[in-house]
């Protein structure tokens, strides 16, 4: 616009301006609004010879034209504000009811937009998911295939098998099985166990750990240069009996002989309160009176004088079944002898 020249009327009310009329067109059919604002600028009346010109050239191939950029509520707000006559002094911009309507109807078709694109995007999500686990069906399915081929590649072929004559059968020797060991073999074969007893009233051991009262024997016994048939008596493990006393366990019954015949040489050397109680061999003897006093001194001299030996050799004289009862009626029982020597129990 020229300096000179005054600046243009305000529209009166409910009349568009050009400009409004030319965004409402290019929103409600955005493909036309470059030829609308093209056609604005031309004049209406041609003649014919122009008239026939524009159809020649409708018959040739239009040429790309630019893409006109849809109108937003934002664009909208932007070109209002741009506009020179829209920029009063006092900061305002005033809007007419048709303004106020082409940007709510550019908001609501941007909200539906939105709500599309959403709509859109959860569907492709759904399907990306689906094609995810047909693709994992596709692969597993392939695996099967190629085990299936694998299988059928692999397969032996079945040859039947010659016949056979009896003569063959029975001449095949079948081969010799181990004979089962002999209960002797079996007895030599079990672990030795060696009870050490704790003196009367002690618990020698009750802090002590297995695995260092294992190492502590062993040492011992190697002092003492403990053999059997040439090889080492050893000690594999101990345990801890509640009464105190001591069950040590080793290879065979042959070392746990060893350990028995030498346990009062070895054993007060691991700890002074285990007692070696001598290994005994119990005897009953019937028709002993009841006068008989099994814990006197005198009764265990009787017993082995009456038998022609040492009384040393009775370890513990018990009655049968614990000791009598005053009331009991019976004049006579039977006692227990503990001997110390095999050969007065066999003899």
């Amino acid at each position: 616009m020229p300096p000179g020249d005054p600046p243009p009327l305000d529209p009166p009310p409910g009349t568009r301006s050009e400009s409004v009329q030319l965004l409402s067109d290019s929103i409600h059919n955005p493909r036309d609004a470059s030829l609308s604002v093209k056609d604005a600028s031309q004049d209406v009346t041609m003649d014919s010879a122009q008239e026939q010109n524009r159809r020649l050239e409708a018959r040739q191939p239009e040429p790309l034209r630019p893409t006109v950029p849809e109108h937003t509520s934002a664009s909208l707000l932007r070109s209002l504000l741009a506009a020179p006559g829209n920029q009063p002094t006092n900061g305002r911009v005033s809007m007419d009811v048709t303004m106020i309507t082409i940007l709510l109807q550019l908001m609501d078709s941007e909200a539906e937009r939105t709500k599309q694109l959403q709509i859109t995007t959860e569907e492709l999500r759904s399907t990306m998911k689906e094609l995810k686990l047909a693709m994992a069906d596709l692969r597993e399915l392939r695996g099967r295939v190629q085990t299936i081929e694998a299988g059928q590649l692999t397969k032996a072929t079945i040859t039947p098998n010659p016949a056979k004559s009896y003569a063959a059968t029975a001449n095949i020797k079948k081969p010799l099985q181990p004979a089962p060991p002999t209960k002797s073999e079996m007895v030599a074969a079990r672990p030795g166990l060696s009870i050490i007893h704790a003196r009367v009233g002690t618990n020698p051991l009750k802090d002590a750990k297995a695995g260092d009262v294992v190492r502590k024997t062993n040492d011992i016994l190697e002092k003492l240069d403990a053999k059997v048939n040439g090889e080492k008596v050893a000690v594999k493990a101990v345990r801890f009996l509640p009464s105190g006393n001591v069950s040590f366990y080793t290879k065979d019954r042959h070392q746990k002989d060893w350990l028995n015949r030498n346990r009062h040489t070895w054993s007060k050397q691991l700890h002074p309160d285990l007692e070696a109680s001598p290994s005994t061999y119990s005897v009953l003897v019937h028709g002993i009176p009841r006068s008989f006093a099994v814990d006197k001194l005198e009764s265990k001299m009787l017993l082995a004088s009456d038998n022609s030996f040492l009384s040393d050799k009775i370890h513990r004289i018990r009655w049968l079944g614990g000791s009598r009862e005053p009331d009991d009626p019976r004049n006579a029982g039977t006692i227990v002898v503990s001997l110390t020597d095999l050969e007065l129990q066999t003899g």
